[in-house]
């Protein structure tokens, strides 16, 4: 859901949507109505995106812990 409410596409409606009002929110009623929410139309598409999410995150968190290893393995040899 983070990601739908990050994308660029979504963004630019709800800038577009607040320039235009009176008010600088948005009115529900607008919000229900006239924002498109880029979400997977099929389970499959779904599942493709939780599954890349998944591996980004699994990626991130291997990169993380071995930049910690690498600087303790630095900070050792410094001592």
């Amino acid at each position: 859901l983070w990601n739908v409410l990050e994308s660029e596409f979504f963004r630019k409606q709800v800038y577009y949507l607040a320039i235009t009002a009176s008010q600088p929110e948005i009115r529900e009623n607008i919000f229900k109505n006239e924002m498109l929410i880029p979400w997977p139309k099929t389970d499959e598409d779904k599942n493709k995106i939780v599954k890349n999410a998944k591996s980004i995150t699994s990626a991130r968190s291997n990169l993380i812990k071995s930049l910690k290893d690498a600087k303790t393995s630095f900070d050792n040899l410094l001592k």
